[in-house]
């Protein structure tokens, strides 16, 4: 447990820094949702009455109409990391599958492929969209827009059901639900919604990500792996931004009360077991029990590695 002294802000930014993969894309989707949902309560009752909201809003969600498309090429990206304000049970159910979901798959896979998955199922559901859109007659894809990471959840849940559909998971009420039973309600659903014309580009992208999913695995299993290929992709981006390590690293004990500084370090392996140690600490006796210096070597050694 986190004692009274530990602020809120330290410990969202403790499990950002140290909770995996998997916690980084719920911040950051919900830090996004956040942000975008106080701007549009800002707008609406002090600035524009919602138009520059609103405008925001097209420029990040991801348009049917092809033309549109084009002189917005970066929205198959964004979109996927953007929710609708107007809804808070969206973004709600998303992050809880994502999160869900995401630790299903980590059990079959490292969690560092995560993110091609979650990127695979986005622009799939992307690809469903506008051609569901442009093929058909009866939609008006000229204003029609889409956001959401429902996509890539899909994804994520279905690549879990390609490595074992008879993976027993737990639910609430229902008890032990075998995966492969979970994904067909979900695509029944979708199935369903389309045909009575409910959110039809949503659900559509929906089963563009889930066939995504359960596709890819299907293909790694046969050899033709792209998500490793993907996963070097986006370490290699990580690598760019990444500021090599110049870290003064200071010895200490952990008995309330005493931290001296005794020597500077420079070997990564005499600052790994520094970081270590306070892990090991964390783990003993919650985050709240660190020193302020023991919280600021351990931000400052995630942000230069």
């Amino acid at each position: 447990m986190y004692n009274n002294n530990s602020g809120i802000l330290d410990s969202l930014k403790f499990q950002f820094v140290y909770g995996g993969l998997i916690i980084k894309l719920v911040f950051i989707n919900v830090a996004i949702f956040l942000v975008m949902l106080l701007f549009s309560i800002i707008d609406q009752h002090f600035i524009s009455g919602g138009v520059i909201n609103a405008i925001i809003y097209d420029l990040v969600a991801v348009p049917a109409d092809l033309k549109t498309l084009a002189t917005r090429f970066w929205t198959p990206i964004s979109y996927m990391f953007i929710h609708s304000t107007e809804s808070i049970f969206h973004i709600l159910f998303n992050m809880f599958a994502l999160w869900w979901f995401g630790n299903k798959l980590v059990a079959f896979q490292h969690e560092s492929k995560i993110l091609p998955y979650y990127f695979i199922g986005g622009f799939a559901g992307v690809i469903a969209y506008l051609a569901f859109y442009n093929f058909s007659g009866n939609l008006n894809h000229v204003s029609a827009t889409m956001v959401g990471a429902s996509a890539s959840v899909m994804c994520v849940l279905f690549a879990s059901i390609a490595f074992s559909p008879n993976y027993p998971t737990h639910l609430p009420i229902f008890g032990e639900v075998k995966l492969m039973y979970i994904g067909i309600v979900f695509f029944l659903i979708d199935l369903a919604s389309i045909s009575k014309g409910a959110n039809t580009g949503g659900h559509v992208a929906h089963i563009g990500g889930a066939l995504a999913g359960y596709l890819t695995v299907k293909q790694m299993q046969r050899g033709n792996d792209i998500v490793t290929p993907l996963e070097k992709l986006f370490k290699w981006m990580g690598d760019l931004f990444r500021k090599k390590p110049n870290l003064t690293v200071v010895k200490k004990d952990f008995e309330p009360g005493r931290y001296q500084k005794v020597k500077k370090v420079n070997s990564p392996r005499e600052t790994q077991a520094e970081v270590d140690k306070i892990l090991d600490k964390i783990n003993e006796k919650g985050y709240g029990s660190l020193s302020k210096e023991e919280r600021e070597f351990l931000f400052t050694y995630s942000k230069e590695n």
